[in-house]
C-alpha cells in the first residue's frame, strides 16, 4: 500500500482545510496517509496528524538552537520586507531552518505532497531525496519568486528580476534568487503538479520552476452530505424577510478578496434598504457606513454552523480580484446559492453566467453594483440560478471524486516510477 506524506505548514485557512479534507477521505479509503504541520497543538491533532515539534528528534540544546535560528530568520525576513507597497498579501521567502527530510515519517513515506510549503520547505535539501513528490498549488507562491498571487504581474515567467511587490533594492534580487533556487531544486527531482482550477494550472505551466514537469487538474471536493441545499430546515439564525447578501473570507481585509469593492457596490447601488441584508462571516475591526443592515458571525470554524449560514442566505457574492478555486464558493453552489463575483481566476471554472450565477467582466464596483441590483430586482431570475445552482453541482466538485482523481495520480506516479515513462499534462 502507497505512504503519503502531506506537508502543510499552517494548520487553518482554506488551503489547509482543503488538504486535511484529502487526507481524511484518503483514509477512509484505507490509504496510509499523513499530514505533518509546523506547529499544531497535540490537543487539535487528529488521526495521522504530527506536529514538526512534536516529532523533530531533539534534546534541549537543539530546540534551543532552533528556536533560535526562527527567530533570526523572522527578524531577517522582516528587514527584506520593509518598506514594501500597500495592498499586497504577505511575501514569503525560501529560507528555512526546518529539516523535514530527517524526519522517520518523511523517509517512510513513498510519496511526499507539498500543499503548502511556506517557511517549511528547505528547496536545496528537500527535493534531492530520492521520493517522488507532488506540488499541489493552492496559490502561485510555490513558482514565483515569493509573492502568493502576483496581481497580474508575469515576472515569474523571465525570472522575477523586478518584483512589483517589493521595495528597492531587494526587488531586484530576492525574488530572482528565490525563484532560482526554487528551479535548481524541482528541476531534476521526480516531480509533478496540480492545480485545483484551470487558471492556476497555465499561469504554473508558464513558468521556469515546472519547465518539464508534468501538470494535472483536479478541482477541490467538498462534502455534498454536509453542505447541500436544506429546504426543509427553517431559517435557524434569522426570519428576515429581505433578501440576503452572503459574503464569506477568512480575512475580510485582504484586499484580494474584494470586499473594498463589495462595499463600494452597496454604496452604488439603487436597492431599497427594506430590500436587502449584507450577512458577512470572517474577521474584520472596520465600523462599515452602510444603507444596509449588516450582520456578523465573525470567524465560524465549525462547518454545521457555516452551513445553516449558507441556507440562510439567497445569494453569495465572491468578489476577488484575483483567486484559486475558492472553497467558500463550491460550499455556497453546493447548498444553492447563485454565486456573483468577477470572470477572473478560477471563478469561471465554477460558474456559468446567467445560469448558477453571474459573471462581472470588469473587475469594478459599478459592474458588481449592476448585477446585485439584477438579483435584487428580478426574483424569476433569482429563483433560475438558485435552482440551477444546486441541482447542476458537478461530481468532480465531491470529495469522494478528488480523492479518486489522486488514487488515480498515485497510481500512475507508481507506473511512472516502476517504468520511467513520463506523465501527461492533463485533466484527472
Amino acid at each position: 500500500m502507497m505512504s503519503i506524506l502531506h506537508i502543510c505548514s499552517i494548520a487553518d485557512g482554506g488551503a489547509a482545510h482543503s488538504a486535511i479534507r484529502l487526507h481524511r477521505g484518503l483514509l477512509k479509503a484505507n490509504i496510509d496517509s499523513k499530514v505533518l504541520f509546523i506547529d499544531k497543538p497535540n490537543a487539535m491533532l487528529s488521526q495521522g496528524e504530527y506536529s514538526f515539534f512534536k516529532e523533530f528528534p531533539s534534546n534541549k540544546l537543539e530546540k534551543f538552537l532552533l528556536f533560535v535560528k526562527r527567530r533570526f530568520l523572522w527578524r531577517i525576513k522582516l528587514i527584506f520586507l520593509s518598506g514594501r507597497p500597500k495592498g499586497f498579501e504577505w511575501f514569503s521567502t525560501t529560507e528555512t531552518h526546518y529539516t523535514i527530510n530527517k524526519l522517520a515519517i518523511f523517509k517512510q513515506a513513498q510519496v511526499i505532497q507539498i500543499h503548502i510549503g511556506t517557511d517549511f520547505v528547505n528547496y536545496e535539501s528537500f527535493f534531492i531525496e530520492p521520493k517522488a513528490f507532488i506540488l499541489t498549488l493552492h496559490d502561485m507562491h510555490a513558482f514565483t519568486g515569493g509573492c502568493h498571487y502576483s496581481s497580474g504581474c508575469e515576472e515569474f515567467v523571465a525570472g522575477c528580476r523586478n518584483c512589483p511587490q517589493l521595495a528597492t533594492p531587494w526587488r531586484h534580487i530576492l525574488p530572482r534568487m528565490a525563484l532560482s533556487k526554487k528551479q535548481r531544486g524541482i528541476v531534476a527531482s521526480r516531480t509533478v503538479y496540480v492545480a485545483p482550477s484551470k487558471w492556476l494550472l497555465g499561469q504554473a505551466a508558464k513558468s521556469k520552476v515546472f519547465e518539464g514537469k508534468e501538470g494535472f487538474h483536479i478541482p477541490y471536493g467538498i462534502n455534498v452530505g454536509l453542505f447541500k441545499n436544506d429546504e426543509t430546515e427553517p431559517a435557524v439564525l434569522s426570519d428576515d424577510p429581505r433578501l440576503i447578501l452572503l459574503f464569506v473570507a477568512q480575512n475580510v481585509g485582504n484586499k484580494r478578496k474584494g470586499f473594498d469593492l463589495l462595499l463600494a457596490a452597496l454604496q452604488e447601488m439603487k436597492v431599497e434598504k427594506d430590500r436587502l441584508a449584507i450577512h458577512i462571516v470572517g474577521s474584520f475591526s472596520d465600523e462599515l457606513n452602510l444603507p444596509y443592515e449588516v450582520i456578523s458571525y465573525g470567524y465560524v470554524h465549525d462547518e454545521v454552523e457555516k452551513t445553516k449560514i449558507y441556507n440562510n442566505a439567497d445569494f453569495f457574492v465572491a468578489p476577488s480580484r484575483e483567486d484559486n478555486l475558492p472553497n467558500t464558493v463550491l460550499e455556497a453552489l453546493a447548498c444553492g446559492l447563485p454565486v456573483v463575483g468577477f470572470n477572473t481566476g478560477g471563478l469561471p471554472d465554477l460558474v456559468v453566467n446567467n445560469f448558477n450565477g453571474i459573471l462581472v467582466d470588469e473587475i469594478n464596483a459599478s459592474g458588481l453594483s449592476d448585477a446585485i441590483e439584477r438579483i435584487c430586482g428580478d426574483s424569476k431570475l433569482l429563483s433560475t440560478l438558485r435552482n440551477n445552482a444546486s441541482k447542476h453541482f458537478k461530481d468532480e466538485w465531491i470529495d469522494s471524486h478528488e480523492v479518486a482523481s489522486y488514487l488515480n495520480l498515485y497510481a500512475r506516479i507508481h507506473q511512472n516510477e516502476q517504468s520511467g515513462n513520463k506523465l501527461r499534462t492533463k485533466n484527472l
